[in-house]
């Protein structure tokens, strides 16, 4: 009988825990909502680059010695780069002014010399030869100015190729050697070619007085005249090339790349540095394009990012590409992406180019708005709600919102702050059950 009675008491027992514990209120974690600031922004990846880019190239044909700066080096504006052997130049002048000297010389004597008949031959073959020479050049002069055609044409195409990243930068900065290359070529061409044109006239020049002044020394004045603005002509040229001897920096900044160390013998359009203008750094990022049409010259973003070791910089919108590009994203698929360029204050973060940050493009904000956190709020059919404890019960309360970003959602109408908002809410969560 006692043993009955023990199993009768111990159910009884079981029985209200159980319903104790179907009955029990849930603990929910809740807040209430406030008044604060709301603000959408596009979020996305970014890199630092510089807009000022220079490529310091051989000016000349020549041979440069020793490059001694390296990557990462700060150099100022007109500081030396990088210095060409101007010792053949040096000859070359020297001798055009003794050149110069001796036919100074020549016209002083003048009145002691007087044409010959093998002076006249001499004179008709230096007409010959000069054309020649002019013809020599012309074709030359029109070989190159093929030449500089199709590499501005290969360079123009490889820029786009580049803008579009369908090529990598080494096959850009090919093109563009080849382009500088065929464009100091093309000037070397018109230049000689002009040379010519004038040695030829100077020929005929001298060729008809002597030939009309066979009894008159004095065409032989006006020989060494001409002669002497000839070789002063290419004394100009030579201290012009003996200037571009000395490589200097166009502007303050750091050097980028150094693709030349060694001393050895180039041609005009080598490319030796890159120095960048880290007064122009600025941020790039590639914007999908379905978010692309929010985004504004001048609006505000906050940059930070691994970098910037927990700090957050300021910065604005400062441009928008006119035209986007195709891009694949790191999951294989391919997306419409527009660029955009984000200036900001580096002179604290002192940021290198190419390094990654993370950027929020603000592109709206209300300000002293009702606010709930994000998670707080789920989609209830076609309407947005939220759970609330009301009278120790959850009950649904369909909401208006407004802006929301990851963190917070603005609440326009169906809460106040008074209402206990659930923080949290999971699935299992129903309209009617008890919580507190």
């Amino acid at each position: 009988m006692k043993r009955w009675i023990a199993i009768a008491v111990a159910a009884a027992a079981l029985g209200g825990g159980w319903v104790w514990l179907r009955t029990r209120p849930l603990e929910l974690p809740t807040v209430q909502p406030a008044v604060g600031n709301v603000a959408e922004f596009v979020a996305e990846d970014g890199r630092t680059r510089l807009d000022q880019e220079y490529l310091i190239t051989m000016p000349i044909t020549g041979r440069i010695f020793r490059i001694e700066l390296e990557e990462g080096d700060p150099v100022t504006s007109g500081q030396v780069l990088a210095r060409i052997d101007d010792f053949d130049l040096r000859q070359q002048l020297a001798k055009a002014y003794a050149q110069i000297e001796e036919l100074r010389r020549l016209i002083e004597g003048v009145d002691q010399a007087k044409p010959k008949p093998e002076d006249i031959e001499a004179a008709r073959l230096k007409v010959n030869e000069a054309a020649l020479q002019l013809q020599s050049a012309s074709r030359a002069t029109e070989i190159a100015r093929i030449n500089f055609a199709d590499a501005q044409r290969e360079f123009q195409r490889m820029e786009n190729l580049l803008a579009d990243k369908v090529i990598q930068r080494a096959q850009f900065d090919a093109a563009k050697r080849a382009y500088d290359t065929a464009r100091e070529t093309l000037a070397n061409s018109e230049i000689h070619e002009r040379a010519a044109s004038q040695t030829l006239e100077i020929a005929r020049v001298a060729y008809d007085r002597i030939r009309k002044s066979v009894d008159d020394n004095e065409y032989q004045r006006g020989v060494h005249q001409a002669q002497i603005l000839q070789t002063s002509a290419g004394i100009a040229l030579l201290h012009d090339q003996l200037a571009r001897t000395t490589v200097r920096s166009p502007a303050n900044g750091l050097v980028l790349e150094r693709y030349v160390t060694d001393e050895q013998v180039l041609p005009a359009g080598t490319p030796l540095l890159k120095i960048g203008d880290m007064a122009t750094i600025e941020i790039e990022a590639d914007i999908l394009s379905e978010e692309v049409g929010r985004v504004q010259v001048g609006q505000k973003v906050e940059i930070s990012g691994k970098a910037l070791g927990g700090r957050t910089l300021a910065g604005t919108v400062k441009r928008i590409y006119p035209g986007g590009f195709k891009k694949i994203s790191a999951l294989g698929i391919e997306q419409q992406r527009v660029k955009v360029i984000v200036a900001f204050d580096n002179r604290e973060a002192q940021l290198r180019p190419y390094v990654s940050v993370d950027l929020r493009i603000m592109v709206d904000e209300h300000r002293q708005v009702l606010t709930i956190p994000e998670q707080a709020v789920f989609k209830s059919g076609d309407q947005w709600a939220v759970f609330v404890i009301r009278d120790g019960r959850l009950a649904l309360q369909p909401i208006s919102i407004g802006l929301r970003n990851d963190l917070l959602v603005e609440v326009m109408d169906g809460l106040t702050t008074l209402a206990r908002v659930v923080a949290e809410p999971t699935n299992d969560l129903r309209e009617g059950l008890r919580a507190r």
